[in-house]
């Protein structure tokens, strides 16, 4: 389970953010460039040009719906699994309830805030806060 957890916490970074590795695979393509072609590559700082691409060619798509499946698949592993940890915690068989709440308050944005400074450090607690909360969330 430990595996499945760190794969999907592995691919929701790469996925979502721009990791470390990405600058660093690009910066070693420069680089072997630069050797292969001394004089091809000056160091030019203006303009700075950077890559949009208008269409993708469709195995990039099929490649995205195939990891998108696999975490589906590695979610539905781990989500069977803490209901089976949560009900031998709890002596009995253990039940999900959905809560529908028609329109989600910017109140609650205050989760993600406190997430969002403990990350980075910067977290200091609650106190002095005017914290959103709501029993029925």
């Amino acid at each position: 389970m430990l595996t499945i957890i760190n794969q999907i916490n592995n691919d929701r970074n790469w996925g979502s953010h721009i990791p470390e590795s990405l600058l660093v695979a690009q910066m070693e393509i420069v680089k072997k460039k630069i050797e292969e072609h001394p004089g091809r590559y000056a160091a030019i700082n203006n303009p700075i040009r950077i890559v949009e691409f208008e269409y993708y060619e469709g195995a990039w798509l099929v490649d995205l719906y195939r990891e998108a499946t696999n975490n589906i698949k590695r979610f539905e592993r781990v989500l069977q699994q803490m209901k089976k940890d949560y009900s031998i915690l709890i002596g009995k068989s253990m039940h999900i309830e959905k809560v529908l709440i028609n329109t989600r308050p910017i109140g609650d944005l205050d989760i993600p805030q406190i997430s969002n400074e403990i990350q980075q450090n910067k977290y200091t607690g609650i106190e002095g806060r005017d914290i959103f909360w709501d029993d029925n969330l």
